[in-house]
């Protein structure tokens, strides 16, 4: 994937739109915060139509930015800055094209050979997942297109989505460790 050239260019695309989505939900949260006054959450108590996603946005979103900061610890840092003696590099066909790349699998294969990273990525992928959940559908509502038919629409893709993309930020950990360890 390193060698891919459009990686050079969706990555730094990628981080942008990390911190302008992270500095924007900080914001938004402030102002509706402002915007409700006193009249905060109950606690303790459900409050009608509102998810418990929806409550807690604030807190999936640290949660979502330091399991970020500790995926970019295991891996960027180690692939673009920093090195690691597992990165060794290995000759493999591209097209045909015998090229010489390094070797992320042996470092993603030893950082997934510890069963307490593994869960941490799964509790992370839930978290993820559970943002996603409540994000998907409000972020249609944000930009206006949200009434009654279609929230419920987006509602449903939204939960859909979320469980994909935590279901598959799960597995490989989980299968990385249980089958390819060695």
């Amino acid at each position: 994937m390193a060698t891919t050239p459009a990686i050079r260019v969706i990555e730094p695309l990628l981080a942008i739109g990390f911190l302008v989505h992270i500095l924007y939900g900080v914001k938004l949260t402030l102002e509706n915060r402002k915007a409700r006054g006193s009249a905060r959450y109950a606690s303790g108590k459900k409050t009608t139509g509102v998810t418990w996603a929806s409550q807690n946005m604030l807190v999936l979103g640290i949660t979502v930015g330091a399991f970020l900061v500790l995926h970019i610890a295991h891996f960027w840092v180690k692939m673009k800055l920093t090195g690691d003696p597992l990165l060794e590099h290995t000759a493999i066909s591209i097209g045909g094209v015998e090229t010489e790349v390094e070797n992320a699998y042996a470092l993603v294969n030893h950082t997934f050979s510890y069963l307490w990273i593994v869960i941490v990525y799964v509790v992370a992928a839930v978290g993820l997942a559970i943002h996603l959940s409540h994000g998907f559908w409000s972020a249609f509502q944000t930009i206006g297109f949200s009434n009654q038919i279609w929230r419920k629409r987006l509602t449903v893709l939204g939960n859909l989505f979320a469980i994909l993309i935590g279901f598959g930020f799960s597995i490989i950990p989980i299968l990385q460790y249980l089958f390819y360890q060695g």
